[in-house]
């Protein structure tokens, strides 16, 4: 092996395999593509979490007072709470402008929740849904100048 070759291979060893994958530095906390949700949320829900509200069926729970580490993860309203789905139903009644309001003042409180250890709320299941609708609506919840919240929001470091 030449000398040329072997500082080569020290300096990919030096750095993790992932980290190589990306530049140095600080990046931008966004996505370069947004996968398209061919299924149209519910305006009315939406409306209502815009109001406030999350109904499903004939339980409401208000969003301001939402607690996601007493929420659980059982049955139909946990389930779509902690898997944010919700925020298919947020998009159909608001901008991006709009929602990201919510839909980050939410996610904010589900990372503070739950961001930080593994609990029942990442579940196999709830966490796919979750990775799938934060990546069909990360414009909803990747808005914030909020560098606390970005912080707790970056999926890669």
């Amino acid at each position: 092996m030449s000398a040329d070759s072997a500082a080569v291979v020290r300096k990919l060893a030096k750095r993790p395999l992932l980290s190589r994958l990306f530049p140095s530095g600080r990046q931008p906390l966004k996505l370069v593509a947004v996968p398209r949700d061919h299924v149209q949320g519910d305006r009315q829900r939406g409306e209502a979490i815009l109001a406030g509200r999350y109904l499903l069926g004939g339980e409401m729970i208000s969003i301001n007072e939402l607690d996601f580490a007493s929420l659980g993860t059982q049955g139909p309203t946990a389930e779509q709470l902690q898997g944010f789905s919700w925020l298919r139903d947020l998009a159909a009644a608001a901008s991006r402008e709009k929602g990201a309001r919510v839909a980050e003042a939410l996610a904010g409180r589900w990372l503070l929740s739950h961001g930080t250890r593994v609990d029942e709320a990442w579940r196999p299941d709830l966490w796919g849904e979750r990775i799938l609708y934060w990546t069909a609506y990360a414009p909803y919840i990747l808005s914030s100048r909020d560098a606390g919240y970005r912080s707790r929001a970056r999926l890669s470091e």
